[in-house]
């Protein structure tokens, strides 16, 4: 299944998450170079042990290049750990679920860093933070990740249970590059530049599914009916599935 369609964002709560948004590409400066300790990997079974055996404050450093995971997971337990992309082209390097690996980022430390990627084709969430059983997740920074067709929320976030602990604090920042233009300029105040979100607050939202294959397909679209959609916040934004 290759049909290239991107989710942007989606978002479980009880969530608190800042998220800065894209406008333009000369907005998404490249990360600072890695300090300290860093692995370069450059094949499957080596990006797996790196993450597995990553230390506290480590850099994995994967090259550019396609993996396909086919099953394989990364589950990141060590705080201060950056996954990211070798050279900041997150097109350059691709993670491949297949449909067969469940989560492909599992974010269950703080300070955690995921950047520079395509992830794409995971079963469920591609990125999902969560705490840990007794430790709150915080500061997670999703930096110039590119997420096509997930199986589920593109990025999710959640406690394990109600009461906590939680993940709070993190950023999503300059993920994705889904372009539009407003026919009514509903941002006046963008003074006509590029606008992929501007000033609205996600609440009490409806999701409207319009092709039939959704509803056809494994999982169908339970609750969902054909056109329903929430009204615009104070700009007007989009998801695609």
């Amino acid at each position: 299944m290759r049909s290239n369609h991107l989710l942007r964002l989606a978002i479980l709560a009880p969530l608190v998450l800042g998220v800065a948004v894209r406008l333009g590409a000369e907005s998404c400066p490249a990360l600072p170079p890695p300090t300290g300790s860093v692995v370069t990997v450059s094949s499957v079974p080596g990006l797996v042990a790196a993450v597995n055996g990553a230390a506290a404050g480590q850099t994995i450093l994967v090259a550019p290049g396609y993996y396909e995971l086919d099953g394989a997971y990364l589950r990141i337990t060590a705080p201060g750990v950056t996954l990211r992309g070798q050279g900041g082209d997150r097109e350059a390097v691709v993670l491949d679920g297949n449909y067969l690996t469940t989560e492909i980022a599992q974010v269950v430390a703080s300070n955690v860093t995921v950047a520079d990627l395509t992830l794409r084709e995971a079963y469920d969430p591609p990125i999902h933070v969560m705490p840990s059983e007794s430790a709150a997740t915080n500061g997670t920074l999703v930096y110039n990740v590119h997420v096509i067709d997930p199986g589920q929320q593109a990025i999710k976030v959640n406690p394990l249970v109600p009461g906590g602990p939680y993940a709070d604090g993190g950023t999503v920042l300059d993920s994705g590059t889904v372009a539009r233009v407003w026919a009514d300029a509903p941002c006046p105040g963008a003074g006509g530049t590029y606008v992929d979100h501007f000033g609205g607050i996600a609440r009490n939202n409806a999701v409207s599914a319009h092709t039939g294959g959704l509803f056809a397909s494994e999982y169908g679209s339970p609750g969902l009916e054909p056109g329903l959609l929430d009204g615009p916040v104070a700009c007007r934004q989009s998801v695609s599935a």
